[in-house]
């Protein structure tokens, strides 16, 4: 794996907090080491390089997976599906994947390739751990198998090496950061569905049903935002009985009370490192 938030934060010799809470001095600090993480992601080799080495070096980690542990390690002839196959999830972090519609529109652009071959394409691309899929949370297998998978690459470091960069894209990044750290706790997860198709991104679970819901959201700051977010929280929790949730932001911070349910706001910064948050000492 990557650097973790809390490795990366070691890594540039700052300290990471052993006790809660901290001074403001010391909230700039790891504010700003957040700020780089989210530049850089988590390749040791790219921690302390200039922007244009790290796009190179960070290109150059995909070309490796792609044609060594992909194509060679698999025998794959259809390199040119493949490639446009991985440019195109490489640069949606935490988007749904259909391969209903990939196999439209590589056939719409003349490119012979089938279902089945996509479908082991994807699979090669997750052996390699390049790419981590995510079903949805549902009790019924059928409903779990008609709906998208979501994709989450290894490192998010890699989508911003292969686009320019748009704000728009920061909460998708920092979906991505959460959802790695959840797999490096080693935690089960899947996203939620409300009944009315709002979506809340992360669902922990334990004995077959949710005990934490989290929401991973840039900034709450525009009033339709938080809106949109908090009622697929609401209505989550409404129907799962989960007692728990928690919103990861940029920057935000406090607590709620939705539907019977403690919430936390947490800025991402704060709930990657050890000892910041109430669950986290159950997976500490």
């Amino acid at each position: 794996m990557p650097f973790s938030f809390a490795e990366a934060v070691e890594h540039a010799g700052v300290e990471v907090p052993k006790r809660w809470p901290i001074s403001a001095k010391n909230r700039s600090l790891l504010e700003h080491c957040f700020d780089r993480y989210l530049q850089t992601g988590g390749f040791p080799e790219v921690q302390t390089v200039s922007d244009e080495l790290r796009t190179r070096i960070l290109q150059e980690y995909l070309d490796v997976v792609l044609f060594r542990d992909v194509v060679e390690r698999h025998a794959v002839t259809g390199t040119t599906v493949l490639r446009q196959l991985v440019r195109r999830l490489v640069r949606s972090p935490a988007a749904t994947v259909s391969i209903h519609r990939l196999y439209n529109d590589f056939r719409s652009q003349g490119l012979p390739i089938s279902k089945d071959s996509l479908h082991a394409y994807v699979a090669y691309l997750e052996d390699a751990y390049l790419l981590f899929l995510v079903s949805l949370h549902s009790k019924s297998e059928a409903r779990k198998t008609v709906r998208p998978r979501k994709c989450y690459l290894i490192d998010h470091g890699l989508a911003r090496a292969t686009t320019c960069f748009r704000a728009e894209d920061t909460g998708h990044y920092l979906e991505n950061i959460v959802y790695v750290e959840l797999r490096r706790r080693g935690l089960p997860v899947g996203y939620y569905l409300t009944q009315s198709g709002f979506e809340v991104d992360f669902a922990i679970v334990a004995e077959g049903k949710p005990i934490e819901l989290l929401q991973v959201c840039a900034h709450l700051g525009d009033a339709k935002t938080k809106e949109r977010e908090l009622r697929a929280l609401r209505e989550a929790i409404t129907e799962t009985g989960a007692t728990s949730a928690t919103v990861i932001t940029l920057h935000e911070q406090g607590r709620l009370d939705i539907a019977g349910a403690n919430v936390r706001i947490e800025p991402a910064w704060r709930w990657l490192l050890p000892g910041s948050g109430t669950l986290r000492n159950l997976w500490y």
